[in-house]
Formats: C-alpha cells, structure tokens, sequence
C-alpha cells in the first residue's frame, strides 16, 4: 500500500440507491451508499457475491443512473447532465479497465487505444497512441490484433486505452480476475502508475492481496455499506471478508 495523496474530490458519490425492475417488483442492490475518491487515491470496493459492488461502479461512472443519491465526477453532475455531456465526459476524463477487456477483435492494439476518440467524432495522434501502449510495454504490439496477444498483454492494452485521454477517474472491475499472477501483477504497476500521477481509482476486486494495494477498503453487505478500512494486510482484509461471508451464508 502507498500513501494517499490529500487533493481534490474527483469522484463524489453521495447516498446511492438503485433497485433492479423484475415482474415480481423492485430488487434493491444498493441502499444509501456513499463513497468518495481523492486525486491520487486508490478505494478498493469488498464484500460478498451479490453484495452490490458492480453496480455502485456502475452508478458511480454513470454507465447507470442510481434512482436517488447524487454524483459528481470531475466536476459534473452525472444525475442531471445529458446524455450528451455524460458521453464526452467518459471519452475525455474518465478510464474503464474491466475483467474481460472489451477489446474489439478485429482492430488492432493501436485502432482499439484510440476507439473512444472515434465515438466522438475524433481521432488521437498516432504518436501519442503510439506513447501509451509504449508506456504499456507494448509499443512492438501496435498492429497486433487481441486474438495475437496473451490476456495480460490485451489487459495492458485496454490499461492503454483508458490511459490515453490522461483521465481523473479510472473505474476498474476486477482488472485482475482472469490474469494469471505475473500478468497481474504489472496490471496492478501500471493501476499504481496511475495513481502516483494524481487518478483517483476506484476497483472492484474481490482478492484480498490486490485490495491490500489500496488506501481504503469499503465494504460492501447486501447493498449497505457496513465498514471501512484505511490500509490493511491481505491477511486481515481476507479475514474481514470471510466474516461478511460468514453474515450472508
């Protein structure tokens, strides 16, 4: 674990509610959560399978509209701001790194860093795409295509691709979880890299050894956010969620 960095609040999420609609009613996931990100901080989200924590990143990143709370990201209100808004926001200031990489399989490393720059009409210099997946390791990699590359290297160039618009809030959801353990530990490096330049991270994980890389942990228990902790060893982490566990089984 490094020391957070005291600065501004790039992520404010405040009382956070969602239910998902079913025929048989509403199904709350998240009730009343609250979590903040500091510039140069990195929060761990925890707790059990169901617990509700994919879809506090989602809410907090926008990707779904929590039905009470509030969000600001990097200045804006997410709750209140168009679609239009929301859209520019997460191409230009905001980084996405998920488990399963969301590459697109017939483009190559290079067409993939630079895609989100398309969706808005845009298009990033080649040499500037070309600096971030150097900056990945993988500036031999610019016109492989994701079926050439090992999982690490596709993780790395989707790291890349949320890298590349210099973001003050990375979103990540098990980054890690189907990396082996080489491959994850130069995911969470670069994850640190970011952080030491000033992004506020927020990850889902549910391994207590990439949670003890964090600042703070919060953690999550049917949707509630029942505990905190600042820093923490694997052990103890592994130990504070086996006790959620233990709560729900």
């Amino acid at each position: 674990m490094t020391d957070g960095a005291a600065g501004p609040t790039p992520l404010a999420a405040e009382g956070l509610s969602y239910a998902y609609p079913t025929r048989a009613g509403d199904v709350p996931v998240l009730r009343d959560v609250s979590v903040n990100v500091a510039a140069g901080e990195w929060v761990a989200v925890m707790g059990p399978s169901g617990s509700g924590k994919s879809t506090l990143l989602l809410c907090a990143a926008g990707l779904l509209r929590a039905q009470t709370g509030s969000v600001t990201l990097d200045g804006t209100d997410v709750l209140t701001a168009s679609e239009k808004d929301l859209t520019a926001l997460r191409r230009d200031r905001v980084g996405f790194i998920f488990q399963e990489f969301n590459l697109v399989p017939a483009l190559s490393s290079e067409q993939n860093v630079g895609l989100p720059a398309r969706f808005g009409g845009e298009r990033r210099p080649k040499q500037e795409v070309a600096a971030v997946l150097e900056r990945v390791g993988l500036g031999q990699k610019l016109g492989s295509r994701p079926e050439q590359l090992s999982g690490g290297q596709r993780q790395r160039v989707a790291i890349a691709r949320a890298l590349v618009s210099s973001p003050a809030v990375v979103f990540a959801d098990e980054p890690t979880g189907s990396l082996d353990a080489r491959s994850g530990e130069q995911v969470l490096g670069l994850v640190q890299d970011l952080v030491d330049q000033g992004t506020a991270v927020l990850m889902v994980t549910h391994d207590p050894r990439v949670a003890a890389r964090a600042h703070r942990v919060v953690w999550l228990l049917d949707g509630q956010l029942v505990d905190e902790m600042a820093g923490g060893s694997a052990e103890s982490i592994a130990a504070r969620l086996a006790s959620l566990e233990d709560a729900v089984s």
